[in-house]
């Protein structure tokens, strides 16, 4: 995933900063995609030949948490576009909680 690759590896935690994430309290957070492929590949500065569907928009959000500064460990994500309600998020949430909540007990 382009986003994953050019944003949330470069730039960690600091993805909260802007658009692209959200603390979500105790190590956790939501990496958030919102946009087209062919935006996200603008906005790394990636220049490559244009694809079928690269302007369709997603929104999609991922939950992770990071290691040191470098590691990233994704716990799980949804298409938000297919369900954008409240219930779905907080649920999503809470299953990314127990997964977070889980390594911690367990990371070296």
């Amino acid at each position: 995933m382009a986003a994953v690759e050019f944003f949330l590896e470069v730039y960690g935690p600091d993805i909260c900063a802007g658009e692209w994430g959200k603390p979500l309290g105790g190590g956790l957070y939501e990496f958030r995609v919102s946009k087209s492929l062919a935006s996200i590949f603008s906005a790394a500065d990636v220049e490559r030949e244009p694809n079928p569907g690269d302007d369709r928009k997603v929104l999609i959000r991922l939950f992770c948490t990071f290691h040191g500064d470098k590691v990233v460990l994704i716990y799980h994500g949804y298409d938000k576009g297919r369900d954008p309600s409240s219930k779905r998020q907080q649920r999503e949430i809470a299953k990314a909680r127990t997964a977070h909540s889980r390594w911690k007990r367990t990371k070296p």
